[in-house]
This record gives structure tokens, sequence and C-alpha cells, in this order.
């Protein structure tokens, strides 16, 4: 859960948040029969803050170019950990092909709603276009490590009396 709540932080650029390259901003919380849970808090700077996390920040950035903060050693271990990253990964995807897709609709009726009510709001452009940036970088990045399902090693046959376990390593789809 708490991967997939750090792909929403990146995709909507929220670079105030654990994950990221400030640290903070969310809660761990742990029910007393239950997995351990992240929490978003303070999302108010997402979407659109081109000066600290622009739409072409790529999603394995650690560093904030506005404040020059990187993440710590322990948040840039959990994005390397192969289990990790492709749960990472795998909810970007979810993210691109389902909710981002929906984005604009959604925008354009409750900017549609508040101006029907008088109340003055401003263009939702540059988070739709934003949105629909961050969107394309995601399906880049994935096609990067959707690869085929294949063996890198071992590479040679081995006879089943050297021994009884082997270390298989290679490639897989989301």
């Amino acid at each position: 859960q708490w991967m997939k709540t750090m792909a929403v932080e990146r995709f909507v650029g929220n670079w105030d948040s654990f994950g990221y390259a400030n640290e903070q901003n969310m809660y761990f919380y742990r029910p007393e029969h239950g997995p351990w849970k992240l929490m978003m808090w303070d999302i108010d700077i997402a979407f659109a803050n081109v000066i600290a996390a622009p739409a072409n920040t790529d999603f394995f950035t650690h560093i904030n170019r506005f404040f020059n903060f990187t993440a710590g050693p322990t948040t840039q271990r959990f994005f390397k950990h192969p289990p990790f990253r492709r749960e990472y990964l795998r909810t970007l995807q979810e993210i691109a092909i389902g909710p981002a897709l929906k984005l604009n609709a959604y925008v354009d009726a409750k900017y549609a709603a508040f101006g029907s009510a008088g109340v003055a709001v401003a263009s939702p452009a540059l988070l739709k276009t934003y949105a629909a940036n961050r969107r394309t970088l995601v399906l880049n990045t994935i096609a990067r490590f959707d690869l085929p399902f294949a063996f890198t090693s071992p590479s040679q046959k081995r006879s089943t009396a050297e021994t009884p376990e082997i270390t298989v390593t290679g490639n897989a789809p989301l």
C-alpha cells in the first residue's frame, strides 16, 4: 500500500512528502490487526508546481530542485528494491490508464460548477497540461521497464548433481 501512496504523490508532483526529497508530511500507521499504512498529509502544493517538481521530473529522482533537498538512503533503497519498484511502477501504470484519463472531464465539471455558482476560480488549464505531461512521462517510463519475460542467468545448462539450488535472474512484464 505504501509504494502505491508514494506513486500517487510522485504523479501529482507533491515533492513535500515522504518518498520524495523532503521526506515529510506522511504518517505511518499500523492498525491493531493489519499491515502498516502510509497516510498522505498536506498535499496543497501538488499539481502544476512547476518550480520544484516540473512535469518532466523523472519518477526516480530524489532531488527537490527548488530547495536542493535530496531524499535519504532509506527512501532511495525503497525505489531500488525490485518488489517495491515493481509495485511502484504498476501503480503509476494504473494511474496513467485509469484516473489520469478521467481527470480532464472531472476538472472541467468542477470548474463549470464553480462558474455556475458565481465562484471565481482560475482556469484549470495548467493543471490539465501538467497531468497530461505526467501521464505521457509515466507511459514512456513504463515502456522502459515493462520487458518481455526472459531468463538472463544462469546462462549455461547445469547438472543437477552440481547443486540442488540455482539462482535465476531475468526480466518480466509488470
